[in-house]
Parts: C-alpha cells; sequence; structure tokens
C-alpha cells in the first residue's frame, strides 16, 4: 500500500472515480460523503475488486462539525492521509435574482469554505511529499452569468489552490487544481440543468478519463489540470478577450441551456 487518501464527494461522479483509481494506484481510500449506501456499495467494489483496504465516513461536509469530525475519524484509525481530494461541490442553473438564496450560500460554504477549512487543518497531519487536489472547473477561469455563484466559486478554488502550491514548496505539499470541462456525471441534475452551456461546443468526457488523467498530472504536481487538448485553447483565448466580451457570450449559451431547461419542464419530460 502506498498510503492513505481522504476523497470528498466519493459517492458519484468524479470523487468515486477517482477513488476506484487511487486503489488502482496502490492507495487505501477513506470515502467520505451524505449517502452511506453508496459509500459502502464502492468499499465492497475496491475491496473486492483490488484488495486494499477502505474505510467509510458518511457525513454531510456542509455541516458545522464535519472538519472535526474528520480529523477525529483520522486520528481514532491512526491514519496518516498523503493524499486529499477536495471533490464535494454542487452549483445552480438560474438567473440571479431568482435563485434561492440558501442554496447559493450554501454552495459557496460547501465549494468554498468547507474546502478551505479541510485543508487547513489536513495540512500539519500531511507527511512531506504528499498530493492535494481541489476540483475547480473550466468555468473557474470565466465569468458566468445564469450560473454566477457556481462559476464563481470555482474562479476561487483555482487561485486558491494555485496559492497555496506556492506556500507549501517548503514542505514538499502539491496543490493541484482540477479543471475540468462538462463530465457526464450527476452534477447535471444537481445544477438542474443538463451540462455546463457555455462549454456546449466542447463535448464531455467520461468519468474514467477525466480521473485517469487528473491523476497522472496531480502526482507529476501540476498546479492546473486540464482534461482535453481543446481546454488548453480555451484558456488561451480567455487571457486574449476582455472579460466584458465573455460575459455576453456565456449568458446567450447559459441562456439556451435554460430555456431548454423549462422547455423540458413544461412538456413532462
Amino acid at each position: 500500500m502506498k498510503g492513505w487518501a481522504l476523497v470528498t464527494g466519493a459517492s458519484s461522479g468524479i470523487g468515486r472515480q477517482l477513488a476506484i483509481d487511487l486503489a488502482k494506484a496502490g492507495y487505501a481510500s477513506i470515502l467520505l460523503a451524505r449517502r452511506e449506501s453508496a459509500l459502502l456499495e464502492l468499499q465492497k467494489e475496491i475491496s473486492e475488486k483490488y484488495q486494499i483496504h477502505c474505510l467509510v465516513l458518511p457525513l454531510d461536509l456542509a455541516a458545522e462539525n464535519s472538519t472535526e469530525t474528520i480529523v477525529s475519524f483520522l486520528k481514532l484509525h491512526d491514519v496518516s492521509v498523503s493524499v486529499l481530494i477536495n471533490n464535494a461541490g454542487f452549483g445552480d442553473h438560474s438567473p440571479f435574482e431568482e435563485a434561492d438564496i440558501k442554496k447559493l450560500t450554501a454552495m459557496i460554504n460547501l465549494n468554498c469554505t468547507k474546502l478551505v477549512e479541510l485543508t487547513h487543518a489536513m495540512i500539519p497531519l500531511m507527511p512531506k511529499g504528499s498530493y492535494i487536489m481541489n476540483v475547480a472547473s473550466l468555468a473557474g477561469f470565466m465569468p458566468g452569468p445564469l450560473m454566477t455563484v457556481y462559476y464563481a466559486t470555482k474562479a476561487f478554488v483555482l487561485s486558491f489552490s494555485q496559492a497555496i502550491h506556492t506556500e507549501l514548496l517548503p514542505l514538499k505539499i502539491s496543490s493541484s487544481a482540477l479543471c475540468p470541462g462538462p463530465v457526464h456525471t450527476e452534477f447535471g441534475k444537481v445544477a438542474s440543468t443538463g451540462g455546463i452551456g457555455a462549454f456546449d461546443t466542447i463535448s464531455a468526457q467520461n468519468v474514467e478519463e477525466v480521473s485517469a488523467l487528473a491523476l497522472k498530472q496531480m502526482f507529476k504536481r501540476r498546479q492546473v489540470i486540464l482534461t482535453h487538448p481543446t481546454h488548453n485553447a480555451v484558456v488561451f483565448l480567455l487571457r486574449l478577450v476582455p472579460r466584458h466580451i465573455i460575459g455576453p457570450i456565456v449568458y446567450k449559451a447559459q441562456s439556451k441551456r435554460l430555456a431548454k431547461k423549462e422547455s423540458d419542464k413544461s412538456s413532462g419530460h
């Protein structure tokens, strides 16, 4: 066994696949998410297929004392984590003035505050040579009308990850921001959209492809991880185009997606 990994949001999507791929690479995992049944199913799959140990921690990361609970759990099981995957998060797709403010502030809490809180608590417990990977998004490189707060949280995660990468160099701990585009996961259901509208011209990737590339680049200690060759071109162009121009382009794409969602809702789809 190479070490222990802590994966938040491990019950589905990218988090689930990262836990599986970490097991393939020889890492035992602490699987953290709200859905205990899904975690137990994943634990059984990993144990049977890869003969490697993993622990299940059913927990709502958004809860007030979640970080303290995680630290206590690690100490109870005498586990030292050398890979921290901050994957838990969600989005919302609606005009800002019509959005549920409680949902938006909960999004900021989970996507940003809890990520920072857990990272801050874990760093002193991680050995030299460890890895941190925070799941951001290609959305973090641009303003996102109609998914305003989600895009903003991912911009925060991107900036935060790059900043602490530099700070942690003396500890030989790297911080990577994973910035996928659209991925075939449950995210769209939670965000009330079939995908991220601004990326309609970019083909959605499967989660296996994203996870494999993410870990490969994380172990190379890359600060920013883009998961498709076209994303490099997108990021390059975004640096050249003024943000006041990007906003309306994103808005137009998101409007089409939102109109389709409303049409599907009214037709009963």
